[in-house]
């Protein structure tokens, strides 16, 4: 399962790499413990190195900041002691958000190996005196994730984190609370694949992020669906219990009112069909006949 798990995770880095590196000034996945965000508040994408993911406890951060002519700087190394009770203790995934909206950017980090949730995320931030990185503290989150990433589902400004995994079997969304925490979200749905087809985008109109997804519940049914952000009944286009059928979710305007219409396609068999759905702007859909 493990190796099953690290070939399939491999293989949606490679696809997704080039948008992850497109936005400078964005947290992004660039390589396995590493990634690319503003750490220092600068607007200027820096590089974050996390390791080393083994069986000590002693773990390091390197953080290479940018510099406006678009280089990085000599990496600074710090030094910290994981929490984590077993190996591997060092975190390897992680994005850069600011928890709070105080101005202050934290690496919020996890472990792809990690299968104790009760300390699933480990927030680190940069000491205000010079360039190192200190750990903060630990919160709840998702074991053995398979990604980390970020959206505003509640549409208060600050960015919320989301997490899939394939060995928990589960897709959640964490909250990036008015003081700083994180605790978990509206969003928290059965899914077996590590990071799941999706479209993130507000569909109601609330200025909240939505998650469209194409997602499969273990073994059995797959489905098509639309996971609102501020806790609303999701909307289901496409169910198969049975999970035979393949859905693939897209968003677009269809019809010229601006509000973001739902299709979804669908493969069973060797047949591929394609049903779209209009928005009314504030998330009631309609199927196009």
């Amino acid at each position: 399962m493990r190796k099953l798990r690290f070939a399939a995770l491999a293989a949606l880095t490679a696809l997704t790499l080039p948008v992850a590196l497109a936005g400078v000034a964005a947290a992004g996945t660039t390589a396995a413990g590493t990634i690319r965000g503003d750490v220092n508040g600068d607007r200027i994408a820096d590089l974050v190195t996390l390791g080393p993911n083994g069986s000590t406890s002693a773990c390091t951060i390197k953080v290479a900041y940018g510099r406006a002519n678009g280089t990085f700087g000599t990496p600074v190394e710090s030094r910290y002691t994981s929490p984590q009770v077993s190996a591997p203790y060092c975190p390897d995934l992680a994005v850069i958000v600011d928890l709070g909206g105080d101005g202050t950017k934290e690496i919020v980090t996890t472990g792809f190996s990690w299968g104790d949730a009760s300390k699933a995320f480990l927030v680190l931030r940069k000491n205000a005196n010079n360039n190192t990185i200190r750990i903060v503290t630990t919160y709840p989150g998702l074991a053995y994730p398979s990604t980390i990433r970020t959206a505003d589902f509640t549409g208060d400004g600050r960015q919320d984190i989301w997490v899939s995994s394939d060995q928990s079997v589960r897709l959640r969304s964490f909250t990036n609370t008015a003081s700083g925490g994180i605790e978990p979200g509206s969003i928290d749905v059965c899914s077996r694949r590590p990071i799941p087809q999706h479209v993130i985008a507000d569909f109601d109109g609330d200025g909240g992020q939505d998650i469209l997804l194409s997602r499969q519940c273990g073994f059995a049914y797959t489905t098509a669906e639309l996971n609102f952000g501020n806790g609303r009944p999701a909307v289901t286009f496409a169910r198969d219990d049975e999970g035979i059928a393949q859905y693939e979710v897209y968003a677009n305007e269809q019809n010229g009112d601006e509000a973001l219409d739902v299709g979804v396609i669908t493969s069973v068999d060797g047949t591929t069909t394609i049903r779209r759905f209009h928005n009314d702007g504030a998330g009631t859909f309609s199927e196009v006949a």
